[in-house]
Parts: structure tokens; sequence; C-alpha cells
């Protein structure tokens, strides 16, 4: 009995279920890239504004609106994150984006938790940009190269970066990822891709990697636990 309770307390707490799949939202449209959220067809897109701590399931504090939308040419995701001292330093391209305030996104085409997509970006516009062959811990070995073209991304600040001395309000960001940047180019009518989304806060007040979807594992690296997207 002794073991079967320490079995038990010592398993990790589960991840929420996120069923049923989101239907992607399609738009005919060819959004421009400038940094702002403003376009009308992101009012058809799946549109996120809580975020939770990966571990804890905990709500992020500041105000954050993402927006997720779908094309013919591939996949639009932008947002706005509210931010009173925006800080950023990086600014090398596949730089370890996640120990500083950045978003990163990321997409497993086959939902089979096998070499899945990641991508990094910080309020400078800088990119970390890699494929990894599976879940689990984030070894260099498990890195896959993966590249999109940088003009891809735009980054709009309503502030300056690494000015304390004045209050930013917020910094949006528009990326853009064509089908023909995935290996497996473009989703056939009823497939079922895996993805998830993570804000990394590094202030002092929200400290913390904040999810769509938490993992519950103290990782994002558990693709099976990431919510659909069908097609």
């Amino acid at each position: 009995m002794i073991w079967i309770l320490l079995a038990y307390w010592l398993q990790p707490p589960s991840s929420p279920h996120a069923e049923p799949c989101w239907g992607a939202n399609l738009t005919e449209v060819e959004i421009v890239l400038d940094g702002e959220v403003i376009e009308a067809d992101y009012t058809k897109s799946q549109t996120i504004t809580k975020l939770q701590k990966i571990e804890t399931g905990q709500v992020y504090g500041a105000e954050t609106e993402l927006h997720f939308l779908t094309s013919t040419k591939g996949i639009y995701v932008a947002g706005t994150i509210c931010n009173a001292d925006i800080q950023a330093r990086m600014t090398s391209r596949d730089t370890t984006l996640y120990l500083e305030h950045c978003f990163e996104v990321f997409l497993d085409p086959d939902a089979d938790g096998l070499d899945y997509y990641e991508l990094q970006f910080n309020p400078l516009g800088t990119i970390w940009d890699l494929k990894l062959r599976q879940g689990g811990p984030t070894k260099k070995d498990n890195f896959l190269p993966w590249h999109i073209p940088a003009e891809q991304l735009a980054i709009k600040l309503a502030g300056s970066a690494n000015d304390s001395s004045d209050l930013d309000d917020s910094w949006s960001f528009e990326l853009f990822l064509s089908w023909s940047d995935f290996d497996e180019g473009k989703p056939t009518a009823g497939a079922e891709w895996k993805y998830n989304l993570m804000l990394a806060d590094h202030s002092l007040e929200l400290a913390g990697y904040y999810t769509y979807v938490p993992t519950m594992r103290g990782s994002i690296h558990f693709p099976e636990f990431w919510p659909c997207l069908s097609f």
C-alpha cells in the first residue's frame, strides 16, 4: 500500500485536454506584414487572450491577444503583448532567445511528436528557428536545421526597447509561415497538426513560461499534450 501511494504522488500532474480540434480558419487575403495587428481578417482567426504558466496553469498577469489564421499559402500568427518595460538584448540569429523575453511558436505537422518545428523571436526581431527530432530533453543532438526568410516576421514596438526610464505599452508581431517552409508541405483536407504558443517572460513580477495550453510538465517539449489543429 505504501508503494502504491508513493507511485501515485510521484506522478506528474495531468495536462488539460484541448479537444475538440480547432478547425483552421481560412483567409483569402494576403496580409501585409508590418507588425501592426489591425487587419480585419484577424477577427476571423482563432483569438487567444489567456496564456497559462506551463507547469501550474497559472494565468499570465499581463494583457495578451494572439491570433492564429491560415490561408491558401500558409499560416499567420500575430499578437500584441502588453509590457511596461520591453527588454531584449540578443541580436544574433539562432541563439537561445528563450533565456530572455521572447515569443515561441511550435508546429507538429504529423501530430506524432517527431520532427516538429520551433520558432522563437524577441522584440528586436531576432529569430531562432529549428526542428526537433522528438520531444523530451532539448539536447543539441536533438536539433535539426530549419530556416525561414527573415522578412516573414515583422515587429512593432509601442515603446522603446531596453530603456527602463520610460513606460512602454506593448510589442506586437506578425509572422507568416508558408506551406513551402515545411517539409510536409500544404496539409490536405482532414489533416490534423499539433501546435502550441509560448511566451517567455523574465521580468521580476511575472517570470516564467506561459503557453496557450500548458503541458503541466515544466517543459513545452511534450507535443502529445499540445492542442490539435484540423484542416
